[in-house]
């Protein structure tokens, strides 16, 4: 496929330990919990074809940064979930980058089910240290779905599954991929909402349709919620039984004003690209956690002492207790976070 996409420049990336590609994940931090990074085997290896080709004919593969770019990645934004998508025809080298990095790979419960053949999407064979989808942005819905497939596909899945009337298709994937070991589910709202192909969100290969679908107001009521919930539970899927705490996300300037009245005790640490302030009230008894952007920050610490200077790579040691100081707040730093 020629797609037309410009190379990076390997070489002159890691002559400052790639740090475009520490700015690009440190914004994307601001805004997602999560990255996937589309298309990983290209770390591994990419194919390049020469400028002005009107085929791909003439490319070859060149060898990537691999753990080089990888672990950098990974040391610098420790707390950020990343995944790597490994779909399609995976080589011995994209294997061994992913066993090297330990980063979670893909299970697609729409690529599962061969009535004539193995296939490792299967929801026995999705291993914790995955995430399961239903289907990604470029596949169908599961009705659109369905209305592809053959006979000997639909009879095997609905029998592996336990499809019945009653529960539906939409409902009976969504509690297989749920029941899967997979660390994280990922569903489509078109699916719980049950809608055909029609809302599909993009289709491979195709221009001036795709990432149309919006849901409408009023689609989905207390009675949905109630039995997404049901299901959220009976596989241990909520946020609590996943351990994860539930994040108070305030304002910059909200933030400020807590800071500068000094209610109470803060500890800071800007580090693997993510900001964190955890702060308990005076009586400790109702405490809650705020997490912000990298780049929010450092604006919020340069705001409260315009004298901060933040060290190359944008670690933090110093400058955080000269901004708690200066807010005469009592600030620990622990190790982990001085460079």
């Amino acid at each position: 496929q020629l797609w037309g996409n410009p190379l990076y420049n390997w070489r002159e990336m890691k002559k400052d330990s790639y740090k475009w590609w520490q700015d690009r994940i440190a914004f994307m931090c601001e805004l997602f919990d999560g990255v996937r990074i589309d298309h990983f085997r290209g770390f591994d290896e990419y194919y390049s074809i020469p400028y002005g080709e009107t085929t791909a004919r003439n490319g070859h593969w060149v060898k990537g940064p691999g753990m080089a770019l990888v672990g950098v990645l990974q040391s610098w934004f420790r707390d950020l979930k990343l995944i790597a998508e490994d779909l399609g025809y995976i080589t011995p080298g994209v294997q061994k980058l992913l066993d090297d990095s330990g980063l979670p790979g893909m299970k697609v419960l729409q690529f599962a089910f061969d009535a004539h053949g193995e296939s490792d999407y299967l929801p026995h064979r999705c291993v914790p240290n995955s995430i399961c989808y239903i289907g990604t942005h470029d596949n169908d819905t599961i009705m659109g779905w369905l209305a592809g497939t053959t006979k000997e596909d639909r009879k095997f899945a609905s029998t592996y599954m336990h499809i019945t009337e009653d529960e539906g298709w939409c409902w009976g994937m969504i509690r297989s991929g749920m029941a899967t070991s997979s660390d994280l589910f990922v569903m489509q709202m078109q699916d719980v909402l049950e809608l055909g192909g029609e809302c599909r969100m993009n289709t491979p290969g195709t221009l001036g349709s795709n990432w149309q679908w919006r849901m409408l107001p009023g689609a989905a009521d207390k009675k949905l919620s109630k039995k997404l919930l049901h299901y959220t539970e009976t596989f241990r899927r909520t946020v609590k039984e996943a351990g994860y705490e539930i994040s108070y996300i305030g304002s910059l300037e909200g933030i400020e004003k807590e800071l500068i009245t000094g209610q109470g005790i803060a500890y800071y640490g800007i580090a693997s690209g993510k900001f964190r302030r955890y702060f308990s009230w005076k009586n400790f008894t109702d405490p809650f956690h705020v997490a912000k952007g990298y780049f929010q920050a450092k604006k919020l610490l340069k705001k409260l002492n315009p004298n901060i200077v933040f060290s190359k790579g944008g670690f933090v040691s110093v400058p955080v207790v000269m901004a708690a100081k200066k807010c005469k707040i009592p600030c620990i730093i622990h190790e982990s976070d001085i460079t």
